[in-house]
């Protein structure tokens, strides 16, 4: 089905294949009855779509509203220390059970940094977390605990299986899909 379409200044005409023509007229807009409009969105359309960027307009417009009619930011949102003790003591008097509402809790921003400390060849850190093991029995520690070593064996043990599959495959002369 080849389409051709031939455009004349009073009407349009369009002739398919078939040999069905249809005509219609152009109307061209002429200087008299040009208006300007503004650009709003139509109210009947179900869904509004989003701009270059992902944004929509209307949540544009009501940020930009938002904005205008905001007076700033409250200056005092601070709380005294005896209206933060006060506060703290009705959480901890509706909810005991709660970790910050024992006796010898320390919060974890005021603890002091960790050290690194050198024991019998292995690298420790000081809450105990072997960084790199020096001794066969700290080795054995370190890869059993995922704590300490989950990270670095999840990454090294699949990197050294590709490098030794590597080295083999080289050295027998395996076939190029083999691993």
């Amino acid at each position: 089905t080849t389409k051709t379409t031939k455009t004349t200044r009073p009407s349009a005409v369009t002739k398919t294949s078939s040999t069905v023509r249809k005509t219609t007229t152009v109307k061209e807009p002429t200087p008299s009855t040009t208006t300007t409009t503004t650009t709003t969105p139509p109210k009947a359309a179900e869904f509004e779509a989003p701009n270059q960027y992902g944004y929509f307009p209307s949540a544009i417009e009501a940020a930009r509203q938002r904005r205008e009619t905001q007076t700033g930011f409250d200056s005092d949102v601070k709380l005294s220390k005896d209206a933060q003790r006060e506060r703290f003591a009705q959480l901890c008097g509706k909810h005991p059970e709660l970790q910050k509402c024992q006796e010898n809790y320390v919060s974890p921003l005021r603890v002091k940094p960790s050290t690194q400390s050198v024991i019998n060849g292995s690298v420790v850190r000081s809450d105990g977390i072997i960084l790199v093991p020096g001794n066969k029995d700290d080795l054995v520690t370190w890869a059993l605990d995922p704590a300490m070593s989950g990270d670095t064996l999840g990454l090294l043990v699949p990197t050294l299986f590709i490098i030794i599959g590597a080295q083999l495959k080289q050295v027998a002369g395996g076939a190029g899909y083999v691993s």
